[in-house]
């Protein structure tokens, strides 16, 4: 007797680079934007199946949804992306990575009016 196996595929979720705030504001409220390498959507493989037939499989369609989180603290600074709650719809199909990224926060602008 014997198998066959099908091991999980590499997923890396990639942070958008150049996210920043402005001292004393909110991070962005829809989350830090992020792209991915490595998701399989819109492939149907094909299988040996058990009468020895090469057939069709479903057509794959997964996706990748959640939202990145970051270190904590709110002094200007670079604070680093962690993968939060990102996940493809089917997480034991992949094996998930976070490519390095950080997310910048920046002085903001203080202007001071002299009394005349």
């Amino acid at each position: 007797a014997g198998s066959f196996a099908i091991t999980a595929k590499s997923l890396t979720i990639n942070p958008t680079v150049g996210q920043t705030k402005v001292y004393g504001d909110d991070d962005p409220v829809g989350g830090f934007t992020y792209g991915n390498t490595g998701l399989v959507n819109g492939v149907t493989p094909q299988y040996w199946n058990t009468s020895g037939n090469y057939v069709n499989a479903t057509t794959i369609n997964d996706t990748v949804s959640g939202f990145l989180g970051r270190a904590a603290g709110e002094n200007v600074n670079t604070y680093a992306y962690s993968l939060g709650t990102v996940a493809a719809s089917a997480p034991s199909n992949y094996t998930t990575s976070l490519t390095a990224g950080s997310f910048a926060i920046t002085a903001k602008s203080l202007t001071i009016n002299p009394t005349v």
